[in-house]
């Protein structure tokens, strides 16, 4: 909801002024701003979970990383012509947020539905779990590796479009790529330990079958992760008209305020 209002705040901003700074305001200096907030948000956010046992706390310090990265496409958005604006970076963020949608949830409930068996959020008691609960398992790992942006999992897809962005714009977004390129690498520690205590490690718990409402929302997360990989060309048609939709009233209401400061006279 956050980076859906701050979309909406930059968009409007970089309408009224026509994508161009004015005295007294610098487009580029706003967009720089938002590019640094979102590369340090993504670095705390992955240096905070890299030390994390709680899985819980891995998952919210993991969360802070991914509105970083989002933060850094938001960036953009006072760059672009207002042609370009639903189409590229708007896509882009909505696309991010949908993936994430499912990531998040089913990462989230998978922990939730472990914890209801085991009494623990710590991950080193995921010991064996790809033997104890073998689905409940391979959803997690589908999560851990979307998180990351490995295929074939949307967050590849989401991941992938969003550094194309910003790889397409060149200039000094190259070192935004360079700071989630280098936060991907480092967030892989953190989520394949999780993979691997699940299936190289070995415990002495016994097997256990999980909350069937919980199990049914991690299978169903998961499922849909592959789904959006396979189809995400249709998503991102969707999205794109979705944008189109959600910024075409504050576009439309900045063009109109435009147009009325060039013709006053026009409504006489």
């Amino acid at each position: 909801m956050t980076i859906k209002l701050l979309l909406r705040v930059l968009m409007t901003l970089a309408e009224t002024l026509g994508f161009h700074s004015v005295p007294g305001v610098s487009l580029t200096a706003v967009a720089a701003v938002v590019g640094v907030i979102g590369a340090i948000t993504a670095t705390v956010g992955n240096t905070a979970a890299f030390v994390q046992n709680n899985i819980k706390r891995l998952l919210a310090y993991s969360s802070i990383a991914h509105a970083g990265y989002m933060l850094c496409a938001l960036s953009l958005l006072v760059k672009l012509r207002a042609t370009d604006l639903p189409g590229l970076t708007a896509t882009t963020i909505l696309l991010y947020l949908a993936v994430y949608l499912f990531m998040n949830l089913g990462a989230f409930t998978a922990a939730g539905a472990i914890w209801k068996q085991t009494g623990s959020e710590n991950i080193n008691d995921y010991a064996g779990l790809g033997r104890r609960s073998p689905i409940l398992a391979l959803c997690m790992t589908l999560f851990m590796f979307s998180l990351v942006g490995l295929p074939p999992l949307a967050g590849f897809s989401a991941k992938f479009y969003l550094l194309g962005v910003l790889i397409q714009n060149g200039g000094g977004w190259w070192w935004l790529v360079g700071v989630i390129g280098i936060n991907t690498v480092l967030s892989l520690y953190y989520y394949a330990r999780v993979v691997k205590l699940m299936y190289l490690n070995n415990s002495d718990q016994p097997a256990f079958f999980p909350n069937p409402i919980g199990l049914a929302v991690s299978v169903l997360c998961a499922a849909m992760l592959v789904g959006m990989f396979v189809l995400f060309n249709p998503l991102q048609t969707l999205t794109k008209s979705y944008g189109k939709m959600y910024l075409g009233g504050a576009a439309t209401g900045s063009a109109n305020t435009r147009t009325a400061s060039v013709t006053p006279g026009l409504d006489r």
